[in-house]
């Protein structure tokens, strides 16, 4: 009952959380910068603490933002690959057309 029922109505809703999920891993910078601040020799530094780190503490302004350009490039091209592959299946049925109707 649970692989047949109650699993494919969940779908949606697993989708779009690993969605917004791996938008965020890729822009995460809170937790980890007053956790660890980049961790012992950068173990645990991620694009936007390298980002923060290159724009403010070393005043390399135009290389922290070719880092935020990437960052956006990255997660762009994500999103419009996962809408086209992973959501379209979601927004199918979801379509109607009033031409019927009228």
């Amino acid at each position: 009952m649970f692989r047949h029922v109650t699993l494919p109505l969940l779908g949606p809703t697993i989708r779009i959380s690993v969605f917004l999920s791996v938008i965020g891993s890729i822009q995460l910078f809170d937790m980890v910068w007053v956790l660890t601040g980049g961790g012992p020799i950068h173990a645990s530094e991620t694009m936007a603490v390298t980002m923060y780190q290159f724009g403010f503490r070393r005043f390399e302004v135009g290389y922290a933002s070719a880092i935020s350009i990437i960052m956006f490039l990255l997660s762009l091209v994500f999103a419009l690959f996962y809408q086209r592959y992973v959501l379209r299946r979601d927004t199918e049925g979801a379509l109607t057309t009033m031409g019927d109707q009228r």
